[in-house]
């Protein structure tokens, strides 16, 4: 049970990460539309029957919008 509350702990890190990211991205306004590389995430954890999870997020970048702008997603 400890590995499931690890894994929804890193995911929900993960999301709020996004959000945070998305609310920052909101506030400069009109700043450069320059796509921002973030940093490389990584996080391992054994669960209780010895199983190996290994997350890993990389070359994730933000792109801005404009506000009132909306992303379509495929």
């Amino acid at each position: 049970m400890k590995a499931k509350n690890r894994m929804r702990a890193a995911v929900a890190g993960v999301a709020s990460a996004t959000a945070l990211l998305s609310g920052a991205s909101s506030l400069t306004g009109a700043a450069e539309a320059t796509p921002t590389p973030l940093s490389m995430k990584q996080d391992k954890l054994t669960t209780d029957d010895d199983w190996t999870i290994r997350l890993e997020s990389t070359e994730m970048v933000v792109n801005p919008m404009q506000p009132g702008e909306r992303a379509d997603f495929p």
